[in-house]
């Protein structure tokens, strides 16, 4: 329990605040100033709770101070699909850039994006950099080093690429995004990562105390998750479309109750318009009941219907 406890964590952080992200940025645009709004707040706590928790070693504060790094990457992510922190160009690469040119307009697209990231990272380093409890800023530098190594890898080409997973009001996106069998930065991404989590479970199995063995295994974890997330195989896809699968079941079960509603209004309403009209039938039966026939007769409901 020492290992797995943090490293269940970790992959349950991960995914959860990844599918949290992705069903935020697939809601209707008027949404997203709430998304932000409470994203930003969310921030906010996560710098504090990496501030007070810098100088408690208690391997609560090192899950504490993992939890507030992984949230302060999470609003990176979520600010940059909902479009609110992007970059200065708002268009497509056209058709045929290539080399220097285009990786310029892919800057250009992500330039505020890449400059919140480096002032968030300073901003956890003022708070905790020189701490005994800095475990949020190496969680958050991680997620960098891993949002930077598939963000380069996505631009210079691999295998799956997976374009239906950009949000529609992000399409620009789509004009950086290469699909190649290999790329030469691809093998040394992947050999760095693989490097990194030897070590980094090396330090956790190497660690005396349960609060740095937890701290470790946390870090381990996620750069377990780089070498899984940036392989460029079926895996990457796979773990994509688990994340879309959770993300479009919650806005399946939200259509469906909206649509419910006007379902169940049509159906009260058909239920008025068939009750009028068997109301309106009996009362035009009653009355060809009640009507004299021209020999003075009382004429049966049978006859005027049949004389109608």
């Amino acid at each position: 329990m020492a290992y797995a406890l943090p490293i269940a964590y970790a992959l349950f952080l991960w995914w959860f605040a990844t599918g949290l992200i992705f069903f935020l940025d697939q809601l209707p645009v008027r949404t997203f100033k709430w998304s932000m709004a409470g994203g930003t707040a969310l921030l906010a706590a996560s710098l504090w709770v990496i501030w007070a928790m810098s100088g408690d070693s208690s391997l609560f504060a090192v899950y504490a101070s993992f939890t507030g790094g992984v949230l302060a990457w999470g609003w990176q992510e979520l600010s940059l699909y909902t479009g609110y922190v992007t970059g200065p160009r708002k268009q497509s690469c056209p058709a045929g850039c290539s080399g220097w040119r285009h990786f310029g307009h892919a800057l250009g697209v992500n330039l505020w994006h890449e400059v919140a990231i480096v002032a968030v990272a300073l901003t956890i380093w003022g708070l905790c950099g020189k701490a005994v409890n800095n475990w949020g800023l190496w969680a958050y530098i991680l997620l960098w080093a891993m949002h930077l190594s598939a963000r380069l890898n996505v631009f210079l080409g691999v295998r799956n690429v997976s374009e239906e997973f950009v949000p529609a009001h992000m399409a620009v996106l789509k004009s950086f995004l290469t699909r190649k069998s290999m790329n030469l930065l691809f093998p040394f991404s992947i050999t760095a990562a693989t490097i990194g989590a030897v070590l980094l479970f090396q330090q956790a199995f190497s660690a005396d105390l349960a609060a740095e063995r937890a701290g470790w295994s946390l870090l381990a974890a996620l750069a377990a998750l780089a070498v899984f997330h940036n392989d460029g195989g079926v895996r990457a896809r796979q773990q994509q479309r688990l994340v879309a699968d959770v993300g479009g079941a919650m806005l399946q079960r939200i259509d469906l109750h909206r649509a419910g509603k006007p379902s169940a209004i049509a159906a009260r309403e058909e239920h008025r318009r068939l009750t009028g009209r068997r109301e309106h039938a009996r009362h035009g039966q009653r009355r060809r009941c009640l009507a004299r026939a021209t020999d003075g007769r009382i004429a049966d409901a049978h006859d005027g219907h049949t004389g109608a």
